[in-house]
This record gives C-alpha cells, sequence and structure tokens, in this order.
C-alpha cells in the first residue's frame, strides 16, 4: 500500500468535513440528503472517492506560533476511513495528545444510505442515530439513541413541493415537537438552490434565520446568519477559483462588513486542495490544517 499527500475536491471536503446543519443532532458532520440534488452529489463524491482509490484520509493540525505554521509540530485532527465501494466507514476524533476522543461508525443499506450511525468513546456507544429515507433516497426520518438505548430524540422531514420547501420537526420523547426548520428553495427542492433556511420554536417564534446567495453558477457566493429578533449577527462570503469550481476563499464578516476571520484553500496545478489556513481579524493564521490520504 502506497502513502501519498494529496486533497480532494472542495465539494467533497465542504460536505464531509465543513457541513453545518442547523438540526444541531449529535453527529452534526453528517446530514442525510433531503433533495435529489443532494443525494446526487453525494453519489458523485462516492465515487470519486472509489475512482481515486482512497482508504483513509487524515487531517493534520499544525501547531501555529505568532501566525506561523510549525512543520515540526503537527497533530492529527481526524481520520476518515472508506470501505471498498468509497463510502465513509468511520470518523475518528482525536485528543491534542494523540488519544482518541470518540469515533463514529457508518451503516449503509444496499443503495449506499446511511442508514445507522454510532458514536463510541473508548469503544463505549454514547450516541446512536437510525435513518430512513422514500425509495428515491431522500431521508424521511431519523430516530436518535442515548447511551442506555432509549430514545432521545426524532426528526421528520416532509417534502412539501407546492411551497418549494421542506419541513423540518425535532421531537422530543412522547412527540413533542422542540423546534422547526423550514428549507426553502428558489424553485422545486430536488433541483433548486436553499435560499433561506427558518428555525422556529413549536409556537412559530423565529430562533435564527439564514438566507443563501447564488451567482449564475449556482455557487453560493453569500450565506447570512440572523439571531432570534432577525437581526444580522455575521455573514460569510465565497470566492472561487477562476474557471473552476472550487471554493478559494471564505470570509466571516460583521454586519458592518468588517472581517472577522479567513480561511483560504490552497490548490496545486491538478486543482488539489493541498493546505487550508484560517485566518483572525488581524490577518495572521490561527489555523493550518494539512490533508494527506493513503491509497489502496
Amino acid at each position: 500500500m502506497r502513502r501519498k499527500t494529496i486533497n480532494f475536491m472542495l465539494k467533497f471536503l465542504f460536505l464531509t468535513l465543513f457541513s453545518l446543519s442547523l438540526t444541531s443532532f449529535a453527529n452534526a458532520h453528517f446530514e442525510p440528503p433531503k433533495t435529489l440534488r443532494e443525494k446526487r452529489k453525494m453519489e458523485q463524491e462516492r465515487k470519486l472517492i472509489l475512482d481515486n482509490r482512497i482508504r483513509m484520509l487524515t487531517i493534520w493540525n499544525f501547531k501555529v506560533v505568532d501566525g506561523i505554521p510549525d512543520g515540526n509540530e503537527k497533530n492529527k485532527y481526524y481520520t476518515i476511513y472508506y470501505d471498498n465501494n468509497g463510502n465513509i466507514s468511520e470518523m475518528v476524533v482525536y485528543n491534542d495528545n494523540g488519544s482518541i476522543k470518540y469515533k463514529d461508525v457508518y451503516n449503509y443499506d444496499e443503495f449506499f444510505n446511511v442508514i445507522e450511525l454510532t458514536k463510541y468513546s473508548e469503544e463505549k456507544m454514547i450516541e446512536k442515530s437510525n435513518f430512513y429515507y422514500d425509495s428515491s433516497g431522500r431521508v424521511t426520518e431519523q430516530i436518535n439513541y442515548s447511551e442506555d438505548g432509549k430514545i432521545d430524540s426524532r426528526f421528520i422531514y416532509i417534502f412539501d413541493i407546492k411551497n418549494n420547501q421542506i419541513v423540518f420537526l425535532k421531537y422530543r420523547p412522547l412527540n413533542i415537537i422542540e423546534y422547526q426548520i423550514l428549507y426553502k428553495y428558489d424553485a422545486d427542492p430536488d433541483d433548486a438552490n436553499n435560499i433561506e433556511i427558518i428555525k422556529q420554536d413549536p409556537d412559530g417564534k423565529l430562533i435564527m434565520r439564514v438566507e443563501n446567495k447564488f451567482n449564475r453558477k449556482n455557487e453560493r457566493i453569500e450565506k447570512k446568519i440572523f439571531d432570534e429578533n432577525n437581526q444580522l449577527m455575521y455573514y460569510f462570503s465565497y470566492e472561487y477559483f477562476d474557471k473552476i469550481n472550487i471554493c478559494s476563499t471564505i470570509e466571516k464578516k460583521s454586519p458592518n462588513d468588517e472581517i472577522l476571520s479567513k480561511t483560504e484553500y490552497r490548490i496545486n496545478s491538478l486543482n488539489q486542495i493541498e493546505f487550508v489556513a484560517t485566518y483572525n481579524h488581524e490577518n495572521i493564521i490561527v489555523s493550518f490544517l494539512q490533508y494527506t490520504y493513503d491509497l489502496y
């Protein structure tokens, strides 16, 4: 088996590593596909992993001193293992001392849908989620269990094509609604952009809201985050490399357009990401990550 440092297309990194979800369930790094468009993207990513014979991805976190990454001091951040079908089989998260903090184990059906995700700490199950899908692979329900095996919560997804939206409901035991999320699209959700996300309590009171803005290439160029009073807290702006659908920079900004932080993605001549650097509001590096892959 040979080891080679390579880096992957950003759309894979976003969905697998940096995907942020308002559902706030225990395994927040994984969000099951709500639409056919999301399902197709996940399938493309699986095939990309398979075609490139990726066995394992390790993310390394460099020590940063006075804004300079120290190449001699880096720790494993987390590792992702892939099965022979290109699916994630395990994700291991490490403590700073290199010991395992926890790991997630994924199980799939014959259509490559995640049907079970279990989180372990020191080999003991602490959380588990089961996922259910319609015949097209859209998620319809998720049931979450605590470490004692009892149901902790239940998620329901309702596809509302009439209003170009998906309704997400989080239930606590005894069928008590904790909150709901409205995912709004600019057309049929199966093929459109998600332009707004509204999180509300059971009485319809706003908890938070997200606005997404896209360009003509369907690339997201802005994401605004609003609080419970519908006041803008901060927003993200996205820039892309010329002629390729890969994000080059993400800036987090205040309502007054002041840069709070910036993340830059560095690619090689093959349009593969090599490093990810995050800067603070003074444009000083505060985080530096490297991605290395083991191949079959």
